[in-house]
């Protein structure tokens, strides 16, 4: 089958292209180091990955949760790449929900670290019932995370509801709305994204020694330094923003 080609004015994939390829070059231009920042820690998981694990007696529930926390830890770094990518082109919709997922991967690592005899009966469950409620988990660290923001927010944007419009809608200086045609650099969403990533990433970097414990004598002096060295800088960025909400319900979440 033959590719069609359009000669019309209509929006098409070509013209699509075209807006990705100037929504990144305003993104770098804006939001230079927040790419250098998000690469950085893809770097680091990557690495970190050829190390995380723990010897378990193999019929125990920690050894199931450690097997649950390796692959977690392994497919992390493909899904902050594929967040960057929808980011730096202006996806910032589906950026969400790629964020969404890591982020109940980081709470679900919390919560089975502290009770490992529930994650064997959690991860193998056929029926909703029968496993932990993301409300119960995030109950545990940080209800007021899960009010605010995963289940009015980003639950809403995974399941499409109407906040979705927010980012295919814009408005003119008159009120008028317009339906966002391809892509567009929108320094809050991007704002938004960045920030919601760097913090759960910081989150999976400050637990990954109490995940597993032997990883500190893996890992050589560049890492260490450089583990050290990224998490003093989001720290010194992100975290002393006592103004910020998001920042605010989500710090019991990420931090020790």
């Amino acid at each position: 089958m033959q590719e069609y080609q359009w000669d019309d004015k209509s929006m098409s994939l070509e013209v699509l292209l075209q807006t990705e390829k100037q929504t990144t070059s305003n993104t770098l231009n804006v939001r230079g180091e927040d790419s250098v920042e998000i690469n950085n820690l893809i770097n680091i998981f990557f690495r970190l990955s050829y190390h995380c694990w723990e010897n378990m007696q193999s019929d125990s529930n920690e050894h199931y949760l450690i097997s649950v926390t390796n692959l977690t830890y392994t497919r992390l770094p493909y899904s902050l790449r594929a967040i960057y990518n929808l980011w730096l082109k202006g996806h910032y919709l589906e950026a969400i929900v790629v964020i969404r997922h890591i982020l109940e991967g980081l709470v679900a690592l919390r919560y089975f670290h502290k009770y490992p005899d529930k994650s064997k009966k959690h991860f193998t469950a056929t029926r909703s019932k029968e496993r932990v409620s993301f409300f119960d988990m995030f109950k545990e660290f940080s209800p007021d995370f899960y009010k605010r923001w995963y289940g009015d927010i980003f639950s809403q944007l995974a399941h499409g509801g109407i906040i979705t419009m927010l980012f295919r809608e814009k408005y003119s200086s008159t009120g008028k709305r317009e339906v966002l045609m391809g892509c567009e650099f929108n320094s809050e969403m991007s704002d938004f994204v960045t920030v919601a990533t760097i913090l759960i990433s910081f989150g999976y970097l400050n637990y990954t020694s109490i995940f597993f414990p032997s990883i500190t004598s893996k890992i050589g002096p560049t890492m260490k330094n450089r583990i050290q060295d990224v998490s003093g800088h989001i720290e010194n960025k992100y975290l002393k923003k006592s103004d910020n909400d998001f920042l605010k319900v989500i710090l019991p979440l990420i931090c020790k």
